[in-house]
């Protein structure tokens, strides 16, 4: 994936883009996926040299706004879940590991609480936004 600075509105946004073909993209913008358009695209969907590409207003291609939820920031296959239903976590604390793009991706936990649910198994391939683990 490629990190980008996108500016909605008057808001800087650091976001990690895929594929640049086409007009409509889905990105992670502080790790909810986001579809945005994307203008100054040169020839073939690559940047041209100097520009930037501006993102119009976003609207999430998943219910977001749940702080008591761990989703996938991209599609990838769980490596471990390091948390049981029942178990207290601390915000920012290891949830499990994702693996994506032959990349490990730790993913933490979104605040305090209890986990009330996992709703993934060990192996499993997850899509991008899918919900992964559920805090109480």
């Amino acid at each position: 994936m490629r990190r980008l600075k996108v500016k909605v509105g008057d808001r800087w946004y650091t976001v990690e883009v895929g594929d640049l073909k086409g007009s409509s993209v889905q990105v992670l913008v502080d790790g909810e996926p986001v579809r945005v358009d994307l203008d100054n695209l040169g020839s073939e969907g690559k940047l041209s040299s100097g520009d930037a590409p501006q993102a119009t207003a976003p609207t999430p291609s998943t219910q977001s706004g749940s702080q008591n939820l761990v989703r996938a920031p991209m599609p990838g296959v769980i490596l471990s879940i390091d948390v049981r239903v029942g178990e207290r976590v601390s915000a920012g604390s290891k949830v499990c590991v994702l693996e994506a793009m032959k990349m490990e991706q730790v993913l933490l936990a979104p605040g305090d609480g209890e986990v009330k649910a996992v709703h993934v198994q060990q192996g499993q391939n997850v899509s991008i936004g899918e919900t992964i683990i559920e805090l109480d």
